[in-house]
């Protein structure tokens, strides 16, 4: 099951949390108009995840978090610091 607890956005980074050691969680990052950012595969038994991000604008993305038993998507606002 996919525990989640909470995320930090950086600069070049989302920082995610996780209240339970997690297993293969595949993260994928879309614009607003679904175009694909960037996506990654976690390795085994983690409870944190620097998910790294490449220069972005200013926008509404939508972060999305899958493993083998639940999903997660949320939508999120990155201001671009120049």
């Amino acid at each position: 099951m996919l525990s989640f607890l909470y995320f930090i956005i950086t600069n070049n980074s989302i920082q995610l949390f996780f209240n339970k050691k997690q297993d293969n969680i595949r993260l994928t990052l879309f614009r607003a108009s679904e175009q694909l950012i960037r996506s990654a595969t976690s390795a085994n038994n983690i409870t944190t995840y620097a998910f790294e991000l490449p220069p972005l604008a200013t926008g509404v993305y939508m972060l999305q978090l899958i493993n083998k038993k639940m999903a997660y998507s949320k939508k999120i606002f990155i201001a671009a610091s120049y």
